[in-house]
């Protein structure tokens, strides 16, 4: 959540920053709910400690892209790394508690697992459209490998997770559960049918001061027509 949340400002792609702003609610959600769960099993609320100091690495090497650049290496460690990942662990954990008498946590991992599998989803598609040449896949490539290899030595975020660290089994999404976390963005602010002639954003960049000077400003009232 505070990742994403940072994120939202340094994120030139409207389709990355729309998807980040929307899933910040939901991991608020998640941490709320975890926060009121933990006193019920006798666990400090609103507290979490870090499995090992590699998973302190882990979520450092994560939270380290922040040029406007690198949108790609942020999406990845978010979306194809970390959140694939908590999939794979709420459902092993889901799948190891007792329906008798823990459905109140029960019913908080349904929720988590559902929406972070959504989450995934929609992240993998907007990565997709990010990344459409070659040097864009590479980098893709290049920043998972290096966060899956230091998420492993950390034996995942509870320290013990087994392998696989991520079970692509589990994040088959149907596209109409996705298509809410998506953003229909205009043509001229979609990365790829963004144009990479200098003059064409200028034109661009000046279409849309013309629009914004004639829009109303926020509370201003109408001139008056001089008598």
């Amino acid at each position: 959540m505070r990742v994403l949340g940072g994120w939202i400002a340094l994120t030139p792609e409207l389709p990355a920053k729309l998807l980040f702003g929307r899933h910040v609610w939901d991991c608020a959600q998640h941490a709320d709910l975890w926060g009121r769960r933990l006193p019920e099993l006798r666990a400090a609320a609103q507290q979490s400690a870090p499995a090992n100091d590699t998973m302190v690495a882990f979520m450092e090497i994560l939270e380290s892209p922040e040029g406007p650049r690198q949108t790609l290496e942020r999406v990845v460690g978010v979306y194809a790394v970390l959140k694939p990942h908590l999939v794979t662990v709420y459902a092993r954990h889901l799948g190891g508690t007792n329906a008798v008498y823990e459905p109140p946590t029960r019913r908080i991992l349904a929720r988590c697992l559902e929406e972070e599998r959504r989450h995934a989803a929609a992240g993998a598609i907007v990565l997709d459209r990010l990344a459409r040449d070659a040097v864009g896949r590479a980098r893709v490539a290049d920043w998972e490998r290096r966060l899956l290899g230091t998420l492993e030595k950390a034996g995942g975020v509870t320290g013990d997770a087994t392998a696989p660290l991520i079970d692509a089994a589990l994040l088959g999404v149907s596209p109409d559960v996705v298509a809410p976390d998506l953003v229909q963005v205009p043509p001229d602010f979609d990365p790829p049918c963004r144009p990479t002639s200098p003059r064409r954003w200028m034109r661009i960049a000046r279409r849309w001061r013309r629009v914004t000077a004639r829009a109303p400003q926020r509370g201003s009232s109408p001139r008056r027509a001089p008598r």
